[in-house]
């Protein structure tokens, strides 16, 4: 079951009109995550069928770093999550639920230690997983 969470926005910033880069910290202590792993961000809105606006966004941070936790959001233009992100600012605190996922712990635990180098391959939105799982430390 997912734990409700809440996190602070340190800093936000654009590149170009449509991608957001976002450091958040969470509120209640270190995040506990793995690299390749996300977070669903909660944008406090619901879609006309009553369902919640959560998203899932990859963790771009070294998981060294628990204190606080990276995202690069891309608008999708009709997109009530990305817009959501993309107008957050510094302060502002929003509820999200995570680490989710297992990306990261799978790929260590298939590849053995000292086993040499490893490819990583991520298209289009699927890069900012293969960031945060290379930037790990497993």
């Amino acid at each position: 079951m997912a734990v409700a969470r809440r996190a602070r926005v340190g800093e936000a910033r654009s590149f170009g009109p449509d991608v957001r880069f976002v450091e958040m910290e969470p509120l209640d202590g270190p995040l506990g995550f793995a690299g390749g792993q996300y977070v669903l961000l909660d944008a406090g809105l619901r879609l006309p069928d009553g369902r919640a606006v959560k998203r899932a966004y990859s963790i771009l941070s070294p998981d060294a770093e628990q204190g606080r936790f990276r995202l690069a959001v891309r608008r999708i233009e009709a997109g009530p999550g990305s817009n959501f992100v993309l107008d957050l600012s510094p302060g502002d605190e929003v509820p999200f639920s995570g680490p989710w996922g297992k990306f990261g712990t799978g790929l260590a635990a298939a590849v053995p230690a000292g086993a040499g180098p490893v490819l990583v391959i991520g298209t289009d939105t699927g890069i900012t997983a293969c960031l945060g799982l290379v930037r790990g430390a497993a």
